[in-house]
């Protein structure tokens, strides 16, 4: 396990849906969880017990303006934030990076790297 078992400090949600559940779990104690995107839907069923006995928090990030935006953007690099890359293709193999994400299989995010 990426945590050797003590779980995220931080997650950035940016699916919603049913990936929710799963960021929870991969909380640790008194982990943070925003949700800033709602990809996979608007509605999620969710563990409140992990909630409560990780002492999780849960909050909603809404950006209105492009100001909000810069301010995460600055945030992000203060903190030096980078995602986590599941799986790297190539351009030539974009349709197997597609069906890839679709499979859902992936932790984190997929890429595909352009030629040249």
């Amino acid at each position: 396990m990426l945590t050797d078992g003590h779980g995220v400090d931080v997650v950035v949600e940016t699916a919603g849906g049913a990936t929710l559940d799963s960021s929870i779990q991969s909380c640790g104690y008194g982990a943070r969880v925003g949700v800033i995107g709602v990809l996979d839907g608007l509605h999620a069923t969710l563990s409140v017990f992990q909630l409560i006995m990780h002492q999780v928090t849960l909050r909603g990030i809404y950006m209105e303006s492009r100001v909000e935006l810069q301010r995460l953007v600055q945030a992000v690099e203060a903190a030096q934030l980078r995602p986590w890359i599941d799986r790297v293709f190539e351009f030539q193999a974009a349709n197997e990076a597609y069906k890839y994400l679709a499979s859902g299989q992936h932790m984190g995010k997929v890429v595909i790297r352009r030629s040249g």
